[in-house]
């Protein structure tokens, strides 16, 4: 494709499209000539330059900065200090903001209530145990109770005090049926079997012991008839 140069104004054969210059000679001097007069805020003398500058040296920039000051108290000590506005501090001196970050480092641990010196300031717990207790079973943000579920049952959470990781329906039944219970036919109730097939209705009176074999057996009937 052929453009034209908008600095030497000669044509160029270039790929692509949108190409303005024929060389980064011509961009750069495209450029680089534009600037402006601009004058300097502090000392008023006007300097040449393409970007909007307020100062024309460093010194300028650093006495316009330097001549705000602003008078503080110091939290730590009380002592009345001078500091830049642009660099404003909040301690007199480094060895009172070492006093206070010693303060903050040394705090009571939000479980146990142990002293102790955190490496981090956003740290609340001595130790991991003591986080790890401040954030399981009810003490947890997200707690809603100890029984949660999957497609076909009710299950107890692994943070359960008396039965982690349990199924519900087991558990209910052995507190109304303790001891040896047996199946119909004889053998060891291996398996709790809903009733009503709901797995999630674990009353009492809808669950039954039953062994392994009769368990399977009566399932297999159920989907051989659908």
């Amino acid at each position: 494709m052929q453009f034209i140069c908008e600095t030497c104004t000669q044509e160029f054969e270039a790929n692509g499209k949108g190409r303005r210059y024929c060389s980064r000679e011509c961009y750069l001097s495209e450029h680089t000539s534009r600037t402006v007069s601009i004058e300097c805020e502090i000392c008023g003398e006007s300097f040449q330059d393409s970007k909007p500058r307020r100062f024309c040296s460093n010194a300028c920039y650093l006495e316009h900065h330097r001549s705000e000051t602003v008078e503080d108290k110091c939290p730590e000590c009380g002592t009345l200090f001078t500091s830049y506005l642009s660099r404003r501090k909040k301690y007199c001196s480094g060895v009172c903001w070492s006093v206070f970050r010693k303060k903050q480092r040394t705090v009571n641990c939000k479980t146990c209530g142990k002293t102790f010196e955190r490496g981090e300031v956003s740290n609340k717990y001595c130790s991991h145990e003591c986080y790890t207790a401040d954030h399981t079973g009810t003490n947890h943000s997200r707690f809603n109770g100890y029984v949660t579920s999957d497609k076909r049952y009710m299950k107890f959470t692994r943070c359960h005090p008396e039965h982690p990781g349990e199924w519900v329906h087991r558990v209910v039944w052995k507190e109304h049926n303790p001891g040896e219970q047996s199946c119909a036919c004889g053998r060891p109730a291996q398996q709790v079997h809903h009733i009503d097939g709901d797995g999630f209705n674990n009353d009492p009176s809808n669950l039954q012991g039953i062994c392994k074999s009769c368990h399977t057996r009566h399932h297999m009937k159920i989907r051989w008839a659908q």
